[in-house]
Protein backbone atom coordinates (compact mmCIF):
# COMPACT_ATOMS: atom_id res chain seq x y z
CA UNK A 1 0.00 0.00 0.00
CA UNK A 2 1.21 3.48 -0.89
CA UNK A 3 0.73 6.21 1.72
CA UNK A 4 1.55 9.81 0.84
CA UNK A 5 0.49 13.41 1.41
CA UNK A 6 0.68 16.74 -0.37
CA UNK A 7 4.09 17.36 1.24
CA UNK A 8 5.49 13.83 1.17
CA UNK A 9 6.09 11.67 -1.92
CA UNK A 10 5.18 8.72 0.27
CA UNK A 11 6.23 5.22 1.23
CA UNK A 12 5.14 1.72 0.22
CA UNK A 13 4.15 -0.71 2.97
CA UNK A 14 3.62 -4.46 2.93
CA UNK A 15 0.94 -5.88 5.23
CA UNK A 16 1.65 -9.29 6.75
CA UNK A 17 -1.75 -10.84 7.32
CA UNK A 18 -0.48 -13.60 9.60
CA UNK A 19 1.12 -11.19 12.08
CA UNK A 20 -0.91 -8.06 11.40
CA UNK A 21 2.28 -6.02 10.98
CA UNK A 22 3.05 -3.33 8.42
CA UNK A 23 6.59 -3.26 7.01
CA UNK A 24 7.98 -0.32 5.07
CA UNK A 25 9.15 -1.68 1.73
CA UNK A 26 10.45 1.35 -0.19
CA UNK A 27 10.34 5.14 0.08
CA UNK A 28 9.61 7.42 -2.86
CA UNK A 29 12.16 10.11 -3.65
CA UNK A 30 11.06 13.41 -2.07
CA UNK A 31 9.94 16.24 -4.27
CA UNK A 32 12.42 19.11 -4.55
CA UNK A 33 11.73 22.19 -2.46
CA UNK A 34 10.09 25.15 -4.15
CA UNK A 35 13.42 26.94 -4.18
CA UNK A 36 15.04 24.10 -6.16
CA UNK A 37 12.21 23.42 -8.59
CA UNK A 38 12.45 24.51 -12.19
CA UNK A 39 9.95 27.24 -13.01
CA UNK A 40 6.79 25.96 -14.71
CA UNK A 41 4.27 28.21 -16.42
CA UNK A 42 0.93 27.49 -18.10
CA UNK A 43 0.06 28.93 -21.51
CA UNK A 44 -2.99 29.32 -23.71
CA UNK A 45 -2.78 30.32 -27.38
CA UNK A 46 -4.95 30.15 -30.49
CA UNK A 47 -4.35 27.94 -33.49
CA UNK A 48 -4.77 29.30 -37.04
CA UNK A 49 -8.27 27.78 -37.05
CA UNK A 50 -9.16 29.64 -33.86
CA UNK A 51 -9.16 26.67 -31.48
CA UNK A 52 -7.48 26.91 -28.10
CA UNK A 53 -4.13 25.23 -27.43
CA UNK A 54 -3.03 24.91 -23.82
CA UNK A 55 -0.13 23.32 -22.02
CA UNK A 56 2.86 24.19 -19.88
CA UNK A 57 6.55 24.99 -20.12
CA UNK A 58 9.29 24.15 -17.64
CA UNK A 59 12.35 26.39 -17.75
CA UNK A 60 15.64 24.90 -16.44
CA UNK A 61 17.34 26.73 -13.59
CA UNK A 62 20.75 26.03 -15.11
CA UNK A 63 20.75 25.56 -18.90
CA UNK A 64 23.81 23.66 -20.12
CA UNK A 65 24.32 26.16 -22.94
CA UNK A 66 23.21 29.73 -23.51
CA UNK A 67 20.63 28.62 -26.09
CA UNK A 68 19.20 25.41 -24.58
CA UNK A 69 17.79 22.38 -26.35
CA UNK A 70 14.06 21.76 -26.25
CA UNK A 71 12.25 18.59 -25.19
CA UNK A 72 8.64 18.12 -26.28
CA UNK A 73 7.11 15.84 -23.64
CA UNK A 74 4.11 13.64 -24.50
CA UNK A 75 2.63 12.26 -21.24
CA UNK A 76 0.70 9.01 -21.01
CA UNK A 77 -2.57 10.89 -20.66
CA UNK A 78 -5.03 9.26 -23.05
CA UNK A 79 -8.56 9.73 -21.62
CA UNK A 80 -6.98 11.28 -18.54
CA UNK A 81 -6.07 14.83 -17.56
CA UNK A 82 -2.70 16.15 -18.67
CA UNK A 83 -0.22 17.24 -15.98
CA UNK A 84 -1.05 20.71 -14.71
CA UNK A 85 1.45 22.49 -12.51
CA UNK A 86 4.09 20.32 -10.88
CA UNK A 87 5.21 17.39 -13.05
CA UNK A 88 8.00 15.12 -11.82
CA UNK A 89 8.69 14.01 -15.41
CA UNK A 90 9.08 17.56 -16.68
CA UNK A 91 11.21 18.46 -13.67
CA UNK A 92 13.49 15.49 -14.39
CA UNK A 93 13.84 16.50 -18.04
CA UNK A 94 14.61 20.08 -17.02
CA UNK A 95 17.38 18.72 -14.77
CA UNK A 96 19.27 17.95 -17.99
CA UNK A 97 19.37 21.68 -18.75
CA UNK A 98 16.70 21.55 -21.47
CA UNK A 99 13.61 23.67 -21.93
CA UNK A 100 10.57 21.35 -21.67
CA UNK A 101 7.25 21.77 -23.47
CA UNK A 102 4.07 19.79 -22.86
CA UNK A 103 0.95 20.40 -24.97
CA UNK A 104 -2.52 19.30 -23.85
CA UNK A 105 -3.34 17.20 -26.88
CA UNK A 106 -6.78 15.97 -28.05
CA UNK A 107 -7.65 12.76 -26.28
CA UNK A 108 -6.93 14.13 -22.81
CA UNK A 109 -9.67 14.83 -20.27
CA UNK A 110 -10.50 17.99 -18.41
CA UNK A 111 -11.67 20.20 -21.29
CA UNK A 112 -14.98 18.62 -22.23
CA UNK A 113 -16.06 15.83 -24.55
CA UNK A 114 -15.61 17.88 -27.71
CA UNK A 115 -11.90 18.26 -27.03
CA UNK A 116 -11.59 14.70 -25.72
CA UNK A 117 -12.85 13.21 -29.00
CA UNK A 118 -11.65 15.91 -31.41
CA UNK A 119 -8.63 13.91 -32.51
CA UNK A 120 -10.08 10.42 -32.69
CA UNK A 121 -9.87 10.23 -36.49
CA UNK A 122 -6.19 11.29 -36.76
CA UNK A 123 -4.90 11.76 -33.19
CA UNK A 124 -1.26 11.84 -34.27
CA UNK A 125 -1.67 14.52 -36.95
CA UNK A 126 -3.95 16.69 -34.79
CA UNK A 127 -1.46 16.53 -31.92
CA UNK A 128 1.52 17.33 -34.13
CA UNK A 129 -0.32 20.30 -35.64
CA UNK A 130 -0.88 21.68 -32.13
CA UNK A 131 2.77 21.13 -31.26
CA UNK A 132 4.01 22.85 -34.41
CA UNK A 133 1.77 25.87 -33.76
CA UNK A 134 3.01 26.04 -30.18
CA UNK A 135 6.66 25.85 -31.26
CA UNK A 136 6.22 28.84 -33.56
CA UNK A 137 4.70 30.80 -30.68
CA UNK A 138 7.35 29.57 -28.23
CA UNK A 139 10.13 31.05 -30.38
CA UNK A 140 8.84 34.50 -29.44
CA UNK A 141 8.78 33.74 -25.70
CA UNK A 142 11.79 31.55 -24.87
CA UNK A 143 15.17 31.04 -26.41
CA UNK A 144 15.89 27.50 -27.63
CA UNK A 145 17.74 25.87 -30.51
CA UNK A 146 15.33 24.73 -33.28
CA UNK A 147 18.08 22.35 -34.43
CA UNK A 148 18.08 20.56 -31.07
CA UNK A 149 14.47 19.54 -30.47
CA UNK A 150 13.72 16.11 -29.02
CA UNK A 151 10.45 14.24 -28.49
CA UNK A 152 9.99 12.17 -25.33
CA UNK A 153 6.85 10.19 -24.52
CA UNK A 154 5.55 7.46 -22.25
CA UNK A 155 2.86 4.87 -23.04
CA UNK A 156 0.38 6.47 -25.42
CA UNK A 157 2.66 9.51 -25.41
CA UNK A 158 5.50 7.25 -26.55
CA UNK A 159 3.45 6.32 -29.62
CA UNK A 160 2.76 10.01 -30.28
CA UNK A 161 6.48 10.79 -30.02
CA UNK A 162 7.33 8.11 -32.59
CA UNK A 163 4.57 9.25 -34.93
CA UNK A 164 5.62 12.89 -34.59
CA UNK A 165 9.15 11.99 -35.67
CA UNK A 166 7.77 9.92 -38.55
CA UNK A 167 5.43 12.64 -39.77
CA UNK A 168 7.95 15.47 -39.40
CA UNK A 169 11.49 14.02 -39.27
CA UNK A 170 13.07 17.41 -39.94
CA UNK A 171 11.63 18.85 -36.73
CA UNK A 172 12.96 16.34 -34.18
CA UNK A 173 16.64 15.54 -33.70
CA UNK A 174 16.02 12.67 -31.25
CA UNK A 175 13.10 10.56 -29.99
CA UNK A 176 12.69 8.59 -26.77
CA UNK A 177 9.69 6.29 -26.30
CA UNK A 178 9.22 4.82 -22.80
CA UNK A 179 6.89 1.80 -22.79
CA UNK A 180 5.35 3.19 -25.96
CA UNK A 181 2.59 1.27 -27.69
CA UNK A 182 3.20 0.32 -31.31
CA UNK A 183 -0.41 0.38 -32.45
CA UNK A 184 -3.62 2.07 -31.31
CA UNK A 185 -5.37 -1.28 -31.78
CA UNK A 186 -3.47 -2.61 -28.77
CA UNK A 187 -5.50 -0.24 -26.57
CA UNK A 188 -8.75 -2.04 -27.35
CA UNK A 189 -7.62 -5.51 -28.48
CA UNK A 190 -8.43 -8.21 -25.89
CA UNK A 191 -5.70 -10.63 -24.79
CA UNK A 192 -5.24 -13.74 -26.99
CA UNK A 193 -6.80 -16.04 -24.41
CA UNK A 194 -9.98 -13.91 -24.37
CA UNK A 195 -10.16 -13.85 -28.16
CA UNK A 196 -10.01 -17.63 -28.30
CA UNK A 197 -12.67 -18.04 -25.61
CA UNK A 198 -10.36 -20.40 -23.72
CA UNK A 199 -8.64 -18.94 -20.68
CA UNK A 200 -6.31 -21.87 -20.23
CA UNK A 201 -4.37 -22.68 -17.06
CA UNK A 202 -2.21 -19.57 -17.26
CA UNK A 203 -5.21 -17.26 -17.76
CA UNK A 204 -7.07 -18.85 -14.86
CA UNK A 205 -4.03 -18.44 -12.63
CA UNK A 206 -3.80 -14.77 -13.56
CA UNK A 207 -7.50 -14.30 -12.82
CA UNK A 208 -7.12 -15.95 -9.40
CA UNK A 209 -4.12 -13.70 -8.63
CA UNK A 210 -6.11 -10.58 -9.54
CA UNK A 211 -9.02 -11.64 -7.32
CA UNK A 212 -6.64 -12.44 -4.46
CA UNK A 213 -4.96 -9.05 -4.87
CA UNK A 214 -8.30 -7.24 -4.82
CA UNK A 215 -9.37 -9.14 -1.71
CA UNK A 216 -6.08 -8.26 -0.01
CA UNK A 217 -6.71 -4.57 -0.68
CA UNK A 218 -10.22 -4.84 0.79
CA UNK A 219 -8.85 -6.57 3.89
CA UNK A 220 -6.15 -3.92 4.28
CA UNK A 221 -8.67 -1.09 4.04
CA UNK A 222 -10.84 -2.76 6.69
CA UNK A 223 -7.82 -3.08 8.95
CA UNK A 224 -7.00 0.61 8.52
CA UNK A 225 -10.59 1.53 9.32
CA UNK A 226 -10.46 -0.56 12.49
CA UNK A 227 -7.23 1.18 13.51
CA UNK A 228 -8.77 4.58 12.79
Amino acid sequence: MHLCSAHDAGRYFVFEKSSGNWTKFVQSAPQPTRENRHHTERFSIRSPSGSSITGQITVPNKPLVEVPSLVVYFPNALWRSSPSGYSSEMQALADTGCLVLQVDYPGTAGRGNEFLFSGRETPDRVTLAAVETTLEWLKTKHSFSPRRVAAVGAGYGGWLALRAAELNPDLFRAVVSVNGINSLKSLTRPPPERESGDLGSRGLEQARNVLAYQQAIIDNMRTLQEWG
